[in-house]
């Protein structure tokens, strides 16, 4: 009887690890609802700076989140893969851009002078390319996520059997004469197990 409770206990246990959520991704019935299409491309950026170099860092600092929110928001969406400064610059934005007018800060005085640069966003950027980094991210997604459910399925084999074997163990070491209590540990620490693994699922 003891062993068939065992049995029952680590197969719930067992089910839960393999059927449990890990977290790597959205699950397919959880994935949000696309926001509505930014049709592209999105309007000009503008980065302000104390130098030019600094201002037109700040514009493809700028002009990089406003690549991405927007990506996010194309049907189907590019959402897995985040392209940073060095792509936007070199496949999103069109040319280097130009320095707009000056603009004061007020209240600082001279010092309070700003140099602004502009950067425009090309018309036609290569979809097919940024599909592509898409799923390529996707499937590191999905690889990750194979790989965090066979290292919670090994753990859970491993503290399973080693919880089974240490209870036969003591069992036998003391006659059973605390097989009651022993019973009673080992599905208050089995319960526990499922707990902790439902509040980090």
């Amino acid at each position: 009887m003891t062993r068939l409770m065992l049995a029952f206990a680590s197969a719930l246990v067992l089910l839960w690890l393999v059927a449990g959520d890990s977290g790597a991704q959205v699950a397919p019935d959880k994935k949000p609802v696309p926001a509505p299409v930014r049709v592209w491309p999105p309007k000009d950026v503008e980065g302000r700076g104390r130098t030019v170099e600094e201002a037109r860092a700040h514009a493809l600092e700028n002009a990089t989140e406003m690549a991405i929110a927007y990506l996010r928001n194309q049907n189907p969406p590019i959402a897995a893969w985040r392209p940073d400064a060095a792509y936007v610059e070199k496949n999103l934005v069109d040319g280097p851009g130009r320095q707009g007018d000056k603009v004061q800060v007020p209240g600082v005085g001279d010092l309070g002078v700003l140099e602004t640069w502009i950067v425009s966003f090309k018309t036609s950027p290569d979809w097919a390319a940024m599909t592509k980094l898409d799923q390529t991210e996707q499937r590191k997604l999905r690889s990750t996520e194979r790989q965090t459910m066979t290292g919670r399925f090994l753990l859970g084999a491993v503290l399973l059997l080693g919880g089974g074997w240490g209870y036969i163990r003591l069992d036998e070491v003391t006659h059973r004469r605390f097989s009651r209590w022993l019973q009673i540990g080992g599905v208050a620490l089995l319960a526990s197990l499922l707990g902790v693994g439902w509040l980090l699922s």
